[in-house]
């Protein structure tokens, strides 16, 4: 279930009518049935811009502390590469549009 937040920021992306939102988006680095521990994430937003053909991968947060969202963002960008590829194979992203945090 989509918290109030994540909600707001869902329909604040989706007033731009190039933009497509997909909330709750595995992202998982290997193929497979099942995600392997430690190699998948559950990410808040995934929103689509056709107009700027570019993925941004969004989280979403109202906490006073913004530790759970580095520690995120850290582990992706260390992973990046890999995710990338995740996401062209897993959602059919093309490979010459950005992907963005």
């Amino acid at each position: 279930m989509t918290d109030y937040f994540q909600g707001v920021v869902a329909e604040f992306l989706r007033a731009d009518r190039s933009m497509f939102v997909n909330p709750e988006i595995l992202l998982q680095l290997d193929p497979g049935p099942s995600p392997k521990k430690g190699r998948y994430w559950y990410c808040d937003l995934m929103a689509i811009s056709l107009r700027q053909k570019t993925a941004y991968l969004c989280e979403v947060t109202y906490s006073s502390s913004v530790a759970a969202l580095i520690k995120r963002l850290e582990s992706w960008k260390y992973h990046w590469p890999d995710l990338c590829l995740a996401l062209h194979r897993d959602c059919g992203i093309d490979p010459t549009w950005v992907i963005a945090p």
